[in-house]
């Protein structure tokens, strides 16, 4: 009696809602992998904006400092050619990544694969970017030690090096992590099909 319970809910079920008990809402599934794919999209735009202006910002402060205080060392143009590289390169990559945002369909399949390429472009761009800390920390700490500065201030600048370091890496771990979830999602849904 119990079982005819059961079936006679679930077949009124079926047909008040055209869905199976069990069955994925794929509206809802899609809404949150476009969801998904505009976050990773302008997750990926504010970092890249963040790191091409503060880099040239970075070297406006420097010229002008350098400037005002009449000596410019060859660490500073050192420094700032570095900059100046790593703010060119990172606009580079957000133009092609620009114009590869309409190579996907318009599907759900095709949104989440969207989301997928934005995510891999994220840990590209976070590994990228830590690996350019790396010249910036050394030319920064060799101009800090040439120059007359005490060596708490030498330490205080590495620290703070060594933390951006450690947070980046915690930055990436987390977009890999983001990543992993949404190719899993990916090979679940085609299995599916």
């Amino acid at each position: 009696m119990i079982i005819m319970e059961f079936e006679e809910m679930k077949r009124i079920w079926d047909t008040q809602n055209n869905e199976h008990v069990y069955a994925i809402n794929e509206t809802a599934l899609h809404k949150k992998i476009i969801g998904r794919k505009k976050y990773t999209s302008v997750s990926a735009g504010r970092a890249e904006l963040i790191v091409i202006f503060s880099n040239i910002l970075a070297i406006g402060i420097m010229t002008v400092s350098g400037i005002m205080k009449g000596e410019v060392s060859v660490f500073t143009y050192a420094l700032g050619a570095v900059l100046l590289f790593i703010a060119i390169f990172m606009t580079m990559s957000r133009i092609r990544r620009m114009r590869s945002q309409d190579k996907f369909e318009a599907s759900m399949l095709g949104d989440l694969e969207h989301a997928i390429a934005n995510a891999r472009y994220q840990v590209w761009f976070s590994r990228i970017a830590r690996l350019g800390l790396l010249p910036i920390a050394v030319i920064t700490l060799v101009a800090v030690w040439d120059g007359d500065t005490s060596w708490w201030k030498w330490l205080l600048i590495l620290a703070f090096f060594a933390v951006m370091y450690f947070l980046s890496g915690k930055e990436r771990n987390c977009t890999v992590r983001q990543m992993k979830k949404l190719e899993a999602l990916r090979d679940n849904l085609q299995k599916e099909n």
